[in-house]
């Protein structure tokens, strides 16, 4: 990827096969962008890496993630992954991380691995995966919930099962 970033915009399922595939940003630009309103996206076998803003940032719909690994991306917020938004996206984000690993991450202003938005309606369901290694320069290394406004406490949700979070670092 070039210049940009891939837009998934509709329901769509991206499989890469008996031994994956590598979706690389050569540190240039960031990876997928998946705006969609009542739809879904299934990423399976896939390697994010090389994101330069970020290997997926995901506003709106359910995005499931598998058997994957996002590793070496780095971004402002949420070097590997971005969920949800700031930009008043009213529709939920439902994010389902499954048998992958988000490693060696960096962001800047928070975290370094996953930013969790608390300010627009966001789930982020995590199962049998690795967050570790990542590194943010200020708060979460592995996953930072945003604290978002006091103005609108909207629903969030962060589950963890059977899953590690170590390894992190965060701080200047």
């Amino acid at each position: 990827i070039r210049n940009g970033k891939l837009g998934l915009y509709r329901s769509l399922r991206i499989e890469g096969g008996q031994k994956g595939v590598m979706i690389s940003g050569n540190g240039s630009s960031s990876l997928l962008f998946i705006a969609i309103l009542n739809s879904t996206v299934t990423l399976n076998k896939l390697s994010l890496t090389g994101g330069a803003g970020g290997a997926m940032q995901a506003y709106g719909g359910t995005i499931t993630l598998s058997n994957s690994t996002v590793s070496g991306n780095s971004s402002h917020r949420g070097g590997g992954i971005v969920v949800g938004s700031d930009a008043g996206y009213t529709s939920k984000t439902v994010v389902n991380i499954i048998n992958s690993s988000i490693s060696g991450n960096t962001s800047s202003a928070g975290g370094g691995g996953i930013f969790l938005y608390s300010n627009s309606s966001a789930e982020l369901n995590i199962h049998d995966s690795t967050i570790s290694g990542n590194t943010s320069g200020s708060y979460g290394g592995g996953i930072l919930v945003d604290h978002g406004s006091l103005l609108r406490i909207p629903e969030v949700r962060l589950n963890l099962f059977n899953s590690t979070v170590s390894g992190n670092f965060s701080g200047p």
